[in-house]
């Protein structure tokens, strides 16, 4: 009889208690309202004049909680980046490369996907506030998460234009990391004028994209490859 009593108390405490997997979806799911809260307050009040205290009222959470997972509207802020960037990467199909258009249409195209996918993560509000951050403030956390984002685009461009059987115009063997880098240049500055133009649309932005991506690649490639692009062939 005695063991049953000193045994009840513990059973109940375990039924009570959540299974670790359990936990860690709640706490994911959570992570994932405050995200999701945060994109919507910080589009419409801005970062500056939105309130820890706001977010945590709109999300349910306590204060202590809301900075128990990010520390300071910084921390949200590169939390959406880096998590939206990671989600475009495993799931976006822009980077799969196509031979149906020539070169530079793909280029184009495959561009825009991109910045759609970047206003997914977050308006133009917010990438003006990250990108002057950046300027302002070059060694700080976001800064340094943002930089890497960058790389990471940069890297993605790259794999993509390594699976085509790259012909230059000048003869000499393509570099797919620094062509890479060169159309990702083009594009982040089409971007910084699309976030810094509120009325500006994505097919405006496209248009810029097509007028800037589309001399730049006939003056990269040969005729051929610019007007029927093929890929690598690849080991079987």
């Amino acid at each position: 009889m005695t063991n049953n009593l000193m045994e009840m108390p513990v059973q109940q405490a375990t039924d009570r208690t959540p299974p670790p997997g359990l936990r860690d979806r709640k706490k994911a799911h959570r992570r994932a309202q405050i995200l999701r809260h945060a994109a919507r307050l910080f589009g419409q009040n801005g970062i500056d004049a939105t309130t820890m205290a706001e977010l945590a009222e709109a999300t349910q959470v306590s204060p202590p909680t809301l900075f128990n997972y990010f520390g300071t509207k910084d921390g949200i802020l590169i939390a959406m980046i880096a998590e939206g960037s990671h989600q475009f990467r495993e799931t976006d199909t822009a980077m799969h490369p196509r031979t149906d258009a020539d070169f530079g249409t793909i280029l184009v195209e495959m561009l825009g996907q991109v910045t759609t996918r970047t206003l997914e993560i977050a308006g133009k509000r917010v990438w003006r506030y990250a990108e002057a951050s950046v300027i302002r403030h070059p060694d700080t956390e976001l800064s340094r998460e943002y930089s890497t984002i960058n790389d990471q685009l940069i890297g993605a461009v790259a794999t993509f234009m390594g699976q085509y059987d790259l012909r230059l115009r000048c003869g000499d063997d393509p570099d797919p990391a620094q062509l890479g880098r060169l159309v990702f240049d083009v594009w982040n500055a089409a971007f910084l004028d699309l976030i810094r133009t509120e009325d500006m649309t994505l097919e405006a932005h496209r248009q810029t994209l097509q007028a800037r991506i589309a001399p730049l690649a006939r003056q990269l490639f040969e005729d051929g490859f610019l007007a029927a692009p093929a890929l690598k062939h690849r080991s079987p």
